[in-house]
Parts: structure tokens; sequence; C-alpha cells
């Protein structure tokens, strides 16, 4: 059923929503967890965005170009607005207290 629903389907959306969506959160949670050492969670969010791309690729609903700018695109509204919340809001850096929290949880190697 679903496969004769896409032999009609031709104009899907450049760029790819999906991508745009996943690629947009995967960024924020790498940029904000990452710092904070939760490896775990940036590695799930960064296959579930993954996996939502490969989707699209597989499914046949878009060409890879279509991801390219996607994820593009999504790198930039999600600079724009961690830059914006910054200038808003402050700093999206670790506090010292923070840091040092996290430097004895996890010390580097």
């Amino acid at each position: 059923m679903v496969k004769k629903h896409w032999a009609y389907e031709t104009g899907f959306a450049f760029p790819s929503g999906h991508t745009m969506f996943a690629a947009s959160w995967a960024l924020l949670v790498i940029g904000l967890l990452w710092p904070r050492r939760h490896y775990k969670t940036v590695v799930v969010v960064f296959l579930w965005a993954s996996a939502v791309m490969g989707s699209r690729l597989l499914l046949g609903m878009h060409w890879p170009r279509d991801l390219v700018v996607a994820t593009v695109l999504s790198w930039l509204l999600v600079t724009i607005a961690t830059w914006l919340a910054q200038r808003l809001c402050g700093p999206l850096t670790l506090p010292p207290a923070e840091q040092k929290e996290v430097e004895q949880r996890e010390p580097d190697l």
C-alpha cells in the first residue's frame, strides 16, 4: 500500500525537513552536553539522528544533497540560536563550580 503511494509522489521537499529536525537536535545536544561529559546521551542522539537521515535515503524520499543542505542549514540555525541565547541570557559555557564537579566525576586521561 505504501509502495503504491510512493509511486505517485514526485515532489519531495528540498531540503529534508526530517534531517533538519534531527540534525538540529543532534548539534544542540553535542554542543551543550559534550563539554559536560554526557557522552552516552550524545552518542544516543547522534545515532538517532543518523538513523533518521539514513531512513530518508533508504526509503528513497530524498537525495544525498537534500540531507547535506538540510544539515548545513541546521548548523547555521543552531549557530545563530546559540549566539542569540548567549547575547540575551549569558554564556552557555560551564560555570566554574560545575566544571570542577565534572572534572571530579571523570578526570581527564
